[in-house]
């Protein structure tokens, strides 16, 4: 994991581990640019949270959806990454 200060998000994470919070706000990062760049191919999102969170959710990518809903709706995930978690917040709710 990074140590240039970004690998934590200070304040109320809606009760996930702050560091888990910094690792799915990276990943929601890059699978934004990914998806930019060309067709989507189904369950390639699915599979990409299974590699990279499989311990982390071993139920699968329904459970890591349903923790990142609370992160976004956190006070210190939308402090830290404002326009991404709107956009994702938008993706959501749209």
């Amino acid at each position: 994991m990074k140590s240039d200060g970004k690998d934590q998000l200070e304040g109320d994470t809606a009760g996930v581990e702050p560091a888990l919070a910094r690792r799915m706000l990276d990943f929601e990062k890059e699978w934004l640019k990914v998806a930019r760049r060309g067709p989507r191919m189904a369950g390639a999102r699915d599979e990409a949270i299974r590699r990279r969170f499989g311990e982390d959710f071993p139920a699968g990518s329904v459970r890591y959806h349903q923790v990142l809903s609370r992160l976004l709706d956190s006070p210190a995930a939308e402090a830290s990454e404002p326009i991404l978690v709107h956009r994702l917040r938008a993706l959501r709710d749209g």
